[in-house]
This record gives C-alpha cells, structure tokens and sequence, in this order.
C-alpha cells in the first residue's frame, strides 16, 4: 500500500496584529475565546484577538507579529515594549485554555531579520500576554508603544532569506481548499473524499497545510511578500494509528481572502 504525503493550501497568516493608533502606540483588539465544535461532545476553546497568528512553537496561543523597514540587513536592532497596559483574564476563560501554564511573567520578543524582494525588513513576535508574578493572575497585553531603534551595524549578522532554491509545491500531492469566515475550521473524512483523496490510503501524521494569508494580495508592488508558501500548525485529530478513519479530523486556523480595516 502507497503511503502519500496530503498539502493542502489555504490562505492564512496575517502580517499585522494590531489596530495603528500612531506613530508608536499599538493596540490589540482582543475577542476572547473562539468556540469550535470538533465533535458531538466535544469543544475546543482558543483566545483571539484581531489579526493573531498561531505557529508550531505556541500552539494554541494567539502571537502578534509586526515587521520594520531597514536600511541594511546589517542594522543591530534594539527594540523595548514601553507603556504596557495589562487587563486580567477572566478565571473560567484562562480554566478553557490549553498550553496557558506555559505563560512567562514577563513579554518575551522574538525578533529576525527578513528579506524581501531584496529589501530587509525586522520581523518581530511575541505571545501578548503574561503571569503576573505578584497576583500569580493571567493577563493580556492590550495596548503599548514600540521603541524601535537602529543602534549601529555589525559586521557579520545572521538573517533569515525567505526566497527558496526549490518551492514545497516540487513535492508531494496538493489540494486547494477555500476559507470564507475568519476562526477555526474543521476538515472531516467526507471533507476529504470529496476533495479527490483517496483517504484509505494515506498517513494522516503526513498532512500538511499551507499557506500566506492577511486577506487579499496587497495593490502595492512595493509591499513585502513571502515568495513562497509557509506552512501552518494543525491538529490532525485521530493520526496516532497511521491512518485517517472516518472518525477523525483537521483542525487550522484559517483567514477569508475578504477583510476590512478600520
């Protein structure tokens, strides 16, 4: 029996996760909990806020992202989150929520450099939100100012190129899907056999998704692009017996092409 690998492609990962208020200041917009139903009994609960992203190294926690223009991939970055404003959770939110235990008390900012279209941009990201070490309380970030700095050049500095030799469409079996609402979805066995896979025949600890989202293809040609597809986390609900039955599930976060800013 042929063993194959399943991509399928959809459109997500926004860019931004903030609402602009000036120069400075930033935003976030929180929305609470998403409530999916992934089976008859069964919920799962996620936090949200306008515009988050969820990657393979936060799991289920919402990350907000933002990139910086610079003159030189060379620029040593220093870059301080200032006048953090704080609002407690709600306990029987945070009781909901997987992977919260895993919260730090203090903001932790990744920070990388990218190029795009030989430009290079500073990408930043972090989990908005933190342990109070005082209250031992779960709060959430809902708005601060960035200090963003070049501070010099260094001589040799290590960057991540988002151009590739080789795209990940060369390889495996690949499936367009099409998301219309912003949330949670869900991929069923009858989903899948009315795409054209032949279900009985593959690895579900093989499936992958990817995509680049943020709504629609931007009008600028000089905006930043990922030239290629990132891929994005799932939960491939039932794949520890290596095959995908009519019981088990996909589920991604997914973005409509069709979004609006205020």
């Amino acid at each position: 029996m042929k063993i194959k690998n399943i991509i399928l492609i959809f459109f997500i990962l926004p860019l931004l996760a903030f609402a602009n208020t000036g120069d400075n200041k930033r935003v976030i917009k929180w929305e609470g909990i998403q409530k999916v139903k992934i089976a008859e009994n069964q919920i799962l609960n996620i936090l949200y806020f306008d515009n988050a992203i969820y990657n393979d190294q936060t799991s289920s926690l919402p990350v907000f992202t933002e990139r910086f223009p610079l003159s030189s991939a060379n620029d040593k970055l220093h870059i301080i989150l200032k006048n953090k404003i704080f609002e407690e959770f709600d306990e029987n939110i945070i009781k909901k929520i997987n992977d919260i235990e895993n919260i730090p008390d203090s903001i932790i900012i990744n920070t990388s450099l990218v190029i795009e279209m030989k430009k290079p941009y500073a990408l930043i990201s972090f989990v908005p939100i933190r342990k109070n070490s005082t209250s031992g309380k779960y709060e959430k970030l809902i708005s601060f100012d960035i200090d963003f700095k070049i501070t010099g050049k260094s001589e040799k500095q290590t960057y991540l190129r988002t151009y590739v030799e080789n795209s990940v469409l060369s390889t495996g079996d690949w499936y367009r899907i099409k998301v219309i609402n912003k949330g949670i979805h869900k991929i069923t066995y009858s989903d899948m056999v009315e795409m054209g896979i032949d279900v009985d025949n593959i690895d579900p600890r093989n499936i992958r998704i990817y995509g680049n989202g943020n709504g629609m293809v931007p009008e600028r040609n000089m905006q930043p692009r990922y030239d290629d597809l990132l891929e994005n986390a799932i939960e491939v609900v039932g794949e520890e017996d290596g095959s995908f039955d009519q019981n088990d599930y996909i589920l991604f976060f997914g973005e409509s092409a069709v979004t609006w800013k205020i």
